[in-house]
């Protein structure tokens, strides 16, 4: 591609919806706190370490009867207002721009319970009806929150030191995106989900990612490669639209690799739909 000449159509997508699979026996209640476990299955929120907040639930679904992923509901990142805790656990507008922790599917507190609870989000506005919490697949908050530990520079020596000791909320950078060689007809695509510094991601994040036959992700694949696609030796896929779409989430060091088997001659572009709405295409994906 070249620099624009003229004004470009370019999409976004604001409070972007999400559709994960829910876990075995779980049942989502329309407007609770959203959760993916270890596996990458979607559960409401609840006291446990471990899990990743994504949102708001859309919409009630029962999974009471059903498997792993037997049924999907759909999650939606934004900011939200929940129960607030009590007593020493209470949010107060001090903790505005802090992060919060999750007790249930509706209600978040200051501190993580000495170890016991995962982060909600960013405390974003308090009121007498509750606490308004930034959440969702884009965000990754670095644990504790804290201010820096001394009034020295060594708390600063370096940006995952500095980020660490202020608890800041950090939000995903431009990925890399590595597409390798044929091989046995199947070709791998190496994910290095980044910082909004440039610097690898030192967190678990998630993107949204399809298949498009277009370069700059216009239309999503009108056929899927014969061979599937399937997570390669880093992080989780999780199906949206068998073998042309789909939720990645990363190892702990924002790596993911998939791997894409076609046995005939095709080319695909994946498009990955970073959390702000931004479109980021890989190279060529092309089979002989």
């Amino acid at each position: 591609m070249t620099a624009l000449t003229k004004g470009r159509n370019t999409p976004e997508a604001t409070g972007a919806i999400y559709s994960f699979p829910l876990l075995a026996a779980a049942v989502a209640f329309a407007g609770g706190i959203a959760v993916l476990d270890a596996s990458g299955w979607c559960k409401p929120g609840a006291t446990a370490t471990g899990l990743v907040c994504v949102g708001r639930f859309e919409a009630t679904v029962d999974n009471s009867d059903g498997a792993n992923g037997a049924l999907n509901v759909d999650v939606k990142s934004g900011v939200f207002r929940f129960a607030n805790s009590s007593s020493t656990d209470e949010i107060t507008k001090a903790e505005i721009g802090d992060n919060c922790y999750i007790v249930d599917d509706q209600t978040v507190a200051k501190t993580d319970g000495t170890g016991t609870r995962s982060i909600a989000g960013r405390v974003m506005q308090v009121d007498a009806s509750g606490v308004w919490v930034e959440m969702g697949v884009g965000i990754m908050n670095s644990p504790g929150g804290a201010l820096l530990a001394g009034n020295n520079f060594s708390d600063v020596g370096s940006k995952g030191t500095a980020r660490s000791n202020l608890g800041v909320y950090e939000k995903m950078g431009a990925p890399a995106i590595v597409v390798g060689a044929e091989a046995g007809n199947a070709i791998n695509v190496a994910i290095q989900l980044k910082d909004s510094a440039g610097d690898d991601l030192a967190v678990r994040g998630s993107v949204l990612a399809y298949l498009s036959d277009d370069a700059n992700g216009d239309s999503i694949a009108a056929a899927a490669p014969d061979g599937n696609v399937a997570i390669g030796a880093d992080g989780v896929l999780i199906p949206v639209v068998a073998d042309k779409c789909f939720q990645l989430v990363s190892e702990a060091d924002g790596d993911i690799d998939i791997d894409i088997g076609e046995s005939g001659a095709d080319t695909w572009y994946l498009i990955l739909v970073m959390p702000d709405g931004k479109l980021v295409a890989s190279d060529a994906i092309t089979f002989a």
